[in-house]
């Protein structure tokens, strides 16, 4: 990425759905380790991972829907580049 990592920096945020949303696909949908989505997307440490993945799955309806379509994009652009 070409951006700067100091809005990823460790903290509190009050409006994470986004990176909330991008650890629980990395973790359920992707598989990678807790710790590893932590480092990456700028949680203090593993907990604040299930933490988030807890968040999304207790979300909306809409919220699911909208990330069961993002799966569905993200498998087919996968699926354009190995395919």
């Amino acid at each position: 990425m070409a951006t700067s990592r100091a809005p990823l920096a460790a903290g509190r945020r009050s409006d994470d759905a986004s990176r909330a949303a991008a650890a629980y696909l990395a973790r359920r949908r992707f598989g990678y380790p807790a710790k590893s989505v932590a480092a990456a997307l700028g949680y203090r440490d593993a907990s604040g991972v299930s933490h988030a993945i807890k968040r999304i799955e207790a979300g909306t309806d809409d919220l699911r829907r909208s990330l069961a379509r993002l799966e569905r994009s993200l498998d087919y652009s996968l699926f354009k580049i190995v395919g």
